[in-house]
């Protein structure tokens, strides 16, 4: 076995090969985390085991079928035609106690510690997140003991050692297309790894795009793109020559994540940030103002909503499936024909009604839980941002002269516009015009516009003409990624262990606080109260290095607070007062925006 990094030696094949010989040259190799229960499954086994449910109106659901009726065939037979309605549970009864705690007691049973979570996180995140979990109890989850009862039913499935992908091929936009899709019978990353949600069922997918040209007869892998919790567009796919990627003798490794099986370039453990758009407009105002007080802080643009920092494991040093491991792959090769696949547009897991749909079990391949077709199955070339980048270099020159010639027509256009609107412009001031209607003032900003036109198009076309006199530029493996994840650094083990400790005592000591300054009877005992709540908040700036952050963001609202209230007891003794402070205030801001516009000047 021979593991490399960021080179995948010489892996150009045939163009003629069949799809499944194709698919096993470049199969991926999955790199586990130690602990993990949901390893790769096939599609037969669970819904074998899982009851078919229909939903027939809001609130209304019935049992289509008992656990043990069903197989691929009776499944398509049964919901062929009825779009989004039906869904498979897996777990139709929560383990007793005592399997459930023979099931923990068993050697076999995989451990994992997640011993650096809390002290990964803030204390602010800690709250938010202790909230996100509360709300689980007023909305749609799913059920406690699913996962334990999920284990135990892949663990005694007789295809246990069984690990299928299901492969398919596409050939679009000068791209042939691999898709390797994984299935498992479970997500359990909040149970597993205090991660977002827990769902019945999981659909993962690693896709590779090869490039090459009738003339050479080969292909070439180019691009690989993993299954990624918030990454989009560029940000999916790694170059083949990517530094970051590790191969296996010409085949891509990928690190799952601990529960989740989220795909990962390199080994280690990842800050994954949930972004809800629910609270978009409050969080852009908070962060607008913040930008305003402290323009240094904020050097890069933060996406909308409320981001919850969660843990990612993804070290790879578990169970490992894949060429050059003691597991192999079995190959399934599926397509649109695939009468599951096409026919089954339900959910392979449990509906649990949760109205963020993190709860709910996934639509499969083909589909999103509504039943459209998903787009990295419809348009994997745009999924991951491949339309406009070139497949290979024998169209290069062809997308060069056809560009070269589509910006020399317009040019000529805008040259003819050009003269014919300055003509107009001219006879008009022979004619002795000197009030400018309507017509003249679009006439003038048109001018102004065609000429940014022509000047921009002048750029492009020098650019492609060096192109095509054989001018080639560097690309960097990255160029293209607006973000690339990076594993959390590595911290000794006492470091690790001291902010756990502290994360675990940090936030109740600060609501025994904030109860000691609401229930204290008198402002001395308060006002330690308050003193309390700034040292534990230091303490855990300092914990994580924003000491001088937090002293910072600490004065502005002391100053702030301390303007607010000068503002109200003025207007509250004597309106004339705060009056006149304001002014005064104004008066100084104006006089410190002319000195400088003087100084500058």
């Amino acid at each position: 076995m021979a593991v490399s990094i960021g080179s995948s030696g010489s892996t150009a094949v045939p163009r003629d090969l069949p799809d499944h010989e194709l698919l096993r040259r470049f199969e991926p190799v999955i790199r586990f985390n130690e602990g993990e229960y949901f390893l790769p499954a096939s599609v037969e086994s669970f819904v074998a085991h899982a009851e078919l449910w229909e939903r027939s109106g809001p609130g209304s659901r019935s049992r289509v079928a008992a656990g043990g009726e069903l197989d691929l065939d009776r499944l398509v037979e049964l919901t062929d035609g009825h779009a989004a309605r039906h869904y498979l549970r897996l777990v139709s009864a929560r383990p007793t106690r005592a399997e459930f705690y023979g099931w923990q007691l068993r050697r076999d049973r995989p451990r994992f510690r997640a011993e650096t979570r809390l002290g990964r996180v803030g204390v602010l995140t800690r709250l938010v997140d202790a909230g996100s979990r509360m709300s689980l109890l007023a909305r749609g989850r799913t059920p406690r003991g699913a996962q334990a009862a999920a284990a135990m039913l892949d663990r005694d499935r007789p295809d246990h050692g069984d690990h299928p992908y299901y492969g398919r091929v596409v050939r679009d936009g000068g791209y042939t297309v691999l898709q390797y899709w994984f299935f498992s019978y479970f997500n359990d990353w909040r149970s597993r790894a205090y991660g977002v949600n827990d769902h019945e069922g999981d659909w993962e997918q690693v896709t590779i795009y090869l490039v090459g040209s009738d003339e050479e007869g080969m292909l070439r892998p180019a691009w690989v793109a993993f299954s990624a919790h918030d990454e989009v567009g560029p940000d999916l796919r790694r170059r083949w020559d990517d530094p970051d990627l590790r191969f296996v003798d010409g085949h891509p490794v990928v690190f799952a994540g601990l529960g989740s099986h989220a795909g990962a370039v390199l080994p280690g453990e990842y800050l994954i940030t949930v972004r809800s758009d629910r609270y978009r407009r409050l969080t852009g105002s908070i962060r607008r103002v913040s930008r305003y007080l402290q323009p240094w802080t904020h050097r890069e643009e933060v996406p909308s909503g409320l981001g919850i920092p969660y843990v990612e494991y993804a070290r790879g040093d578990g169970v490992a499936i894949g060429p050059g491991t003691d597991r192999a792959w079995r190959q399934v090769v599926v397509s649109d024909r695939t009468p599951w696949i096409r026919s089954f547009t339900g959910l392979w897991g449990d509906d649990t009604n949760d109205p963020f749909g993190g709860e709910r079990g996934p639509a499969g391949p083909r589909y999103e839980r509504d039943a459209t077709v998903r787009r990295s199955w419809s348009d994997p070339v745009g999924w991951a941002a491949l339309d406009a980048v070139l497949p290979g270099t024998s169209e290069r020159r062809e997308v060069i002269t056809s560009r070269i010639e589509e910006l020399a027509d317009e040019n000529r256009r805008i040259d003819h516009e050009r003269t014919r609107r300055r003509r107009r412009l001219r006879a008009a001031e022979v004619a002795g015009v000197t009030d400018i209607s309507d017509a003249m003032q679009d006439d003038v900003s048109a001018l102004a516009e065609l000429a940014a036109t022509a000047t921009h198009n002048a750029d492009e076309l020098s650019r492609l003409e060096r192109a095509l006199s054989g001018e080639t530029v560097v690309v960097h493996p990255h160029a293209h990624l607006r973000h690339r994840p990076l594993p959390l650094p590595t911290e000794s083990k006492e470091r690790r262990r001291l902010l756990s400790v502290w994360a675990t005592i940090s936030t109740p000591l600060l609501f025994a606080l904030l109860a000691l300054a609401v229930a204290s009877g008198g402002p001395s005992i308060a006002f330690l109260a308050v003193n309390g709540i700034v040292v534990v908040l230091a303490i855990e700036a300092f914990s994580r290095g924003r000491l001088v952050s937090f002293v910072v963001r600490l004065a502005l609202a002391v100053v702030v607070f301390a303007i607010g209230s000068f503002v109200v007891l003025g207007v509250i003794a004597s309106w004339r007062l705060a009056v006149v402070a304001i002014l005064l205030a104004t008066a100084v801001m104006f006089l410190g925006l002319n000195l400088r516009e003087l100084r500058r000047s």
